[in-house]
């Protein structure tokens, strides 16, 4: 599926593989001196595809040398270039020639391909069956006219001309059989599909309930979820009870606090409340801004993908 690799084409028996070519150039107006340095990095496999151009090139340059001839300065560009082009109508050629591999791969299943098979016969059988009519009628017109001409085989005429009509007849017959058959094949097509039709309503079917499974079992992650969610905020909120108190419990209670002459006279139970009280309400209300601002968050963010939504049907 990645582009960027190689691609095989088994019907085809071809491997199209991306390679790069760099070309640095530099002309020198003055001597009229052309350099040149080609980094190719075509795949080693292809020696006749990489060796190519740079073969063109050195011919090129040779007659160039025997003729007197002045080269263009790019004309290695042109070179390698025409190589590019003749290797990119290569690899469409050989895509194209799978894609019809493809195509009458997956058209002529077993069925399908002995039923139009038949219907394509058929299509043809009626051009022909209406050309023999065809034929009939001319020949018993001339027959008809030239009555007159054979009075000696008069009998022998009019029961040609019978057997005529009854050959016209029996293909006349045999056209109108074909047409019969014709929709007989358009009513097995259409069975056939039908057929086709409820195999996929059953796959389709069973598709769905899988589907169906997936999401009651998604729906009971989904609450247990949400069970284990309202589990840890009530650890959260209860731990955000009770840290502040501890915190500060277990800061009043170090024994370095005894040397405070301060401390030592006031009692500590009064502190912790004035310490305790107001840090669990700022936390609360914290916790509270925090959740609101989450929600609002939430909302807009909802909002925004609807309007691109709506903007977009």
């Amino acid at each position: 599926m990645n582009p960027f690799n190689y691609l095989h084409l088994p019907n085809a028996e071809v491997d199209i593989r991306g390679s790069c070519i760099g070309i640095y150039s530099q002309h020198n107006t003055k001597t009229g001196n052309s350099t040149f340095v080609v980094f190719s990095l075509l795949d080693v496999r292809w020696p006749k595809v990489v060796e190519e151009p740079q073969v063109r090139i050195a011919e090129a340059i040779k007659h160039s040398h025997e003729t007197g001839q002045l080269k263009s300065p790019y004309f290695p560009h042109l070179v390698y270039l025409t190589s590019v082009v003749r290797w990119w109508t290569n690899a469409m050629n050989s895509v194209k020639d799978q894609l019809i591999a493809y195509d009458s791969t997956c058209f002529y299943s077993t069925l399908n391909r002995a039923l139009h098979s038949i219907a394509a016969h058929l299509h043809r059988y009626r051009p022909e069956l209406n050309s023999l009519e065809a034929t009939i009628r001319d020949i018993d017109r001339q027959l008809t006219e030239m009555r007159h001409v054979h009075e000696s085989t008069d009998d022998a005429n009019r029961r040609l001309i019978h057997g005529l009509a009854q050959t016209a007849s029996q293909a006349r017959a045999t056209n109108d059989f074909g047409q019969e058959l014709e929709k007989k094949l358009s009513n097995i097509l259409a069975l056939l599909f039908n057929r086709m039709q409820i195999s996929n309503t059953q796959a389709m079917n069973v598709v769905l309930h899988a589907i169906q499974a997936d999401t009651q079992t998604s729906q009971r992650l989904s609450e247990e979820m949400k069970k284990d969610s309202l589990s840890m905020k009530t650890i959260a909120v209860v731990t955000m009870f009770f840290l502040p108190g501890a915190t500060f419990a277990a800061l009043f209670s170090m024994p370095f606090l005894d040397n405070d002459p301060w401390l030592s006279s006031v009692s500590r139970i009064w502190l912790w409340f004035a310490f305790t009280v107001p840090t669990t309400t700022l936390t609360f209300l914290f916790y509270w801004y925090y959740k609101r601002r989450g929600r609002k968050q939430a909302v807009e963010q909802k909002r925004q993908e609807q309007q691109k939504t709506d903007d977009v049907v």
